[in-house]
Parts: C-alpha cells; sequence; structure tokens
C-alpha cells in the first residue's frame, strides 16, 4: 500500500488567471492537518524570505517508512509539539514574502514516481551491474 500525504496547497482556479508577477508557482501554505518548518543547517528556524530544507510535523506524520531502516533519521521528534514526530522532506523551500512556500529542489539524490521513492544511487547501482554497462551516472 502506499499513501500520499498533502501538506501544503496553492488554490489554482480556473476562472482566475494567475498573476504576471508571481514567477514560480508556489508549493502553497500548510494545509490544516499540518505544519511545516523550514529549518537552516543548524536546525534553527528560517526566517520569512530565508532557505532552509522542509520539514513536516503534524498527527498524519509517522515513525518511518515500513521496512526501511535507513530512512528512519528522516522521522524525529518534534521539538515544538511534546510526543509529535516531524518528518524531513528532502526538500530545499523558501517562505515568499506572501506566506507561500516555493520549491528550491532537492538535497539529495531521491524521486518520486506515482508516490514511490526512489533513490538515483541505487537505479546506477543497478544499471552498473548490467553485461555491457561500464559506468551509469
Amino acid at each position: 500500500m502506499i499513501t500520499t500525504i498533502t501538506a501544503t496547497a496553492f488554490p489554482v482556479m480556473p476562472s482566475q488567471p494567475l498573476p504576471d508577477d508571481l514567477g514560480e508557482v508556489p508549493i502553497g501554505r500548510p494545509l490544516a492537518h499540518a505544519r511545516t518548518v523550514l529549518r537552516a543547517c543548524d536546525v534553527s528556524l528560517t526566517p520569512m524570505g530565508g532557505t532552509g530544507m522542509l520539514w513536516i510535523g503534524g498527527p498524519a506524520v509517522t515513525g518511518g517508512y515500513l521496512g526501511d531502516l535507513a530512512e528512519a533519521q528522516a522521522f524525529q521528534p518534534d521539538p515544538w509539539l511534546p510526543g509529535g514526530r516531524i518528518y524531513r522532506t528532502g526538500d530545499q523551500a523558501r517562505w515568499r514574502a506572501d506566506g507561500q512556500l516555493e520549491f528550491l529542489g532537492r538535497r539529495d539524490r531521491q524521486i518520486k514516481l506515482r508516490g514511490q521513492r526512489i533513490d538515483l544511487h541505487q537505479v546506477e547501482r543497478q544499471v552498473a551491474s548490467l553485461p555491457g554497462v561500464r559506468a551509469a551516472h
């Protein structure tokens, strides 16, 4: 079973075109069931306009991925909610002046395809192990 939890949303209305000065379409604001924070490398909270790692907290955050102990460090105790959990997404983001989150990229080499996490290093190792393949990058 695969479950995807949506934590942020940016409303796009067909009857209202996006403003020309919007720039990149943001990933939005946190939904009611989620809390999002941006943390700098030193784990401090990132101020408005600053960039950092996107973390998601709230009741939908679990203790980890089933059967994947290697990724357990992405799930940590929530320092702002006693007994809660917080998840390091691997996404770099920025708080825009309008309060929306803007996606800036990934800090790791993972992608999601149809809700499934794929580590590109693992794909490269598998391709490199095939007969006749010298290297896979």
